[in-house]
């Protein structure tokens, strides 16, 4: 049976109230000595005492529990590994951690966080799409839910309370599109799926910053995927056949992840037998270990994953440790990785 307060109050012969303010971290409620502290921590341990943290956010106290929502299964961007770090990160300073995926349904994410919600966790960090963002019930949902950060690619202005962390993807597709310019490429285009919302973004920062360049807009500066319902061999390649069905008129090709840009690269050298990068400048995004394996090496963005943890877990542990303070904004760009795939290095 679970050791109880009541169990240690009458070992310690203390009152109920002194040991739950010592256990639960309330010492404001009552007064207790440093020694009658000490003496209740240790008689605790010794009889094997374990926190009831879900019975302590009930009765409106702190549960040490940290909700995550994170996007653990998508392998196209590969930012397991930042929701990881800081799952880990949150356990080594003993915080209980519950996580859950994130998944492409907006009821299901709304779902998810009614449940983070009810568990009483003492703050919810939340990575998601700016669409799903936006919409009506999760602004009221995470407006209302205390110690909130919300990681997104654009500040999201509805979401009045909350902490928010912006994965910057424009500084690093702005300096792809200088570099192809500067290295002398005349007709680029950028793969992506324009059904996508979030992609809209994607185009338009790399087209705005390469017609400010000087760079001359084309038919194929933008090379629509079209839907995604299919496998990523069907997609990029029958995409490729459609939109290159009289040939290749593009001198670099941008994909917005790596993996499609493998493919593509694969495409281009044994379908059209063009040399990569002499024929057709490669870039990739998201910086995946097998793109630097890849023959040639493939040049793409880095997601700046390090940075982005480190920043992520001191927001959230200073506004854990100061919940009354201003909601914050913070950024991490990512930044373009030369590659041979790009072509001849640039100063």
């Amino acid at each position: 049976m679970p050791v109880t307060i009541k169990q240690i109050a009458q070992q310690a012969k203390v009152s109920h109230g002194a040991v739950s303010a010592v256990l639960n971290d309330r010492q404001n409620t009552i007064r207790v000595s440093q020694q009658t502290r000490e003496r209740i921590l240790r008689i605790a341990e010794e009889m094997g005492y374990r926190r009831n943290s879900l019975a302590a956010g009930l009765r409106g106290g702190k549960t040490r529990s940290i909700g995550l929502v994170w996007p653990f299964e998508d392998d196209a961007a590969g930012d397991a590994t930042i929701g990881m770090q800081i799952l880990r990160g949150l356990q080594a300073q003993d915080y209980v951690t519950i996580h859950a995926d994130h998944l492409s349904n907006i009821q299901q994410v709304i779902q998810t966080i009614d449940d983070m919600a009810a568990r009483r966790v003492d703050a919810l960090v939340i990575h998601s799409f700016a669409r799903f963002l936006r919409t009506p019930e999760i602004v009221k949902q995470l407006n209302r839910i205390e110690n909130v950060l919300v990681v997104c690619q654009q500040v999201i202005p509805e979401l009045t309370n909350v902490d928010q962390l912006v994965h910057d993807r424009v500084p690093g597709i702005q300096q792809v599109a200088a570099y192809l310019h500067r290295s002398g490429r005349k007709k680029p285009g950028i793969a992506l799926c324009m059904h996508e919302p979030d992609n809209h973004m994607k185009f338009h920062a790399f087209r705005d910053r390469w017609l400010e360049l000087g760079g001359q807009d084309h038919e194929h500066l933008l090379l629509d995927l079209g839907l995604t319902n299919r496998t990523r061999e069907e997609k990029i390649w029958g995409s490729f056949d459609r939109i290159f069905k009289m040939g290749c008129d593009v001198d670099a090709i941008f994909c917005i992840n790596d993996m499609n840009a493998l493919f593509a690269g694969h495409y281009l050298k044994h379908r059209l037998r063009l040399r990569i990068p002499e024929d057709v400048a490669l870039v990739g995004m998201n910086n995946m270990e097998a793109g630097q394996v890849s023959e040639p090496p493939l040049a793409t963005i880095s997601r700046n994953r390090e940075k982005l943890t480190e920043v992520a877990q001191k927001m959230l542990i200073d506004r854990m440790a100061n919940p009354s303070m201003s909601p914050k904004h913070a950024s991490v760009p990512m930044h373009f990785v030369w590659r041979e795939s790009a072509g001849h290095a640039c100063d």
